[in-house]
């Protein structure tokens, strides 16, 4: 059968007038729509984007930080009605041919979410940034949280797990760490994981040693409810 959903590109942007249209015109030889949550960026990037058919361009007036942006993109896509939401970052740093195959498997497979993973064959960026997500990535395995690559940014999401996820937990992290919390409630609610194996080229990142203290933070809020929820559920087996 033909395949009938509806899917879209979450893109947050700040002064990404460089790369937009490349992003924005790859996305279009794949049939796929765009949404742009742009913080009023100087350099004119919301214009750029605007002038691609493709592109719903939302424009913040002021600079509120990654994870709003792209809550705001997941919120609008919902309520749009789109059934699968990929997120990427705008510098280049994920491929966006990739996007057609996160969603086949995303669908093909049933997942809830899948990663486009830096480091599910070999680690595709070698620099102190690889060892921080490798390390964030054990961290994680010690709350359930199984995946190769757990602060990847290339993630596509199945739209009803989403709707449901940031109903039941929205995340609070401003930061980058927000990632942290999506993927950990995904698992904690049941949902379905997968990865696929992507090239990243480490690009002008806004990425800083403040987010890393943002990041161990979250995982002390998540690792107390991982405790929470393991020692209930035990009391919920001694009281049967």
């Amino acid at each position: 059968m033909p395949d009938k959903s509806r899917d879209v590109v979450v893109i947050a942007t700040y002064n990404e007038a460089k790369t937009i249209d490349i992003i924005l015109t790859t996305l279009m030889a794949c049939n796929l729509p765009a949404i742009v949550i742009d913080d009023n960026s100087p350099d004119g990037t919301a214009n750029l984007a605007k002038a691609h058919a493709n592109a719903y361009v939302i424009v913040r007036k002021h600079k509120r930080g990654i994870a709003s942006a792209y809550l705001d993109g997941f919120h609008t896509a919902l309520d749009q009605g789109y059934d699968y939401i990929v997120q990427m970052d705008a510098g280049l740093t994920h491929d966006s041919t990739k996007v057609p195959s996160m969603l086949d498997k995303c669908k093909r497979e049933q997942f809830s979410l899948v990663i486009g993973s830096r480091f599910l064959n070999n680690p595709s960026v070698k620099s102190y940034r690889t060892f921080i997500s490798l390390g964030a990535a054990w961290l994680m395995s010690h709350i359930n949280v199984n995946v190769k690559d757990a602060t990847g940014g290339f993630r596509c999401w199945h739209g009803e797990h989403l709707r449901k996820l940031l109903k039941e937990h929205p995340a609070t992290a401003k930061g980058f760490a927000f990632q942290l919390e999506l993927l950990y409630w995904t698992f904690a609610m049941g949902g379905k994981v997968g990865e696929i194996p992507i090239d990243y080229l480490l690009s002008n990142s806004s990425f800083n040693f403040k987010m890393v203290r943002e990041g161990l933070q979250v995982y002390k809020t998540l690792l107390t409810a991982n405790r929470l929820s393991r020692s209930g559920t035990a009391c919920e087996k001694g009281g049967k």
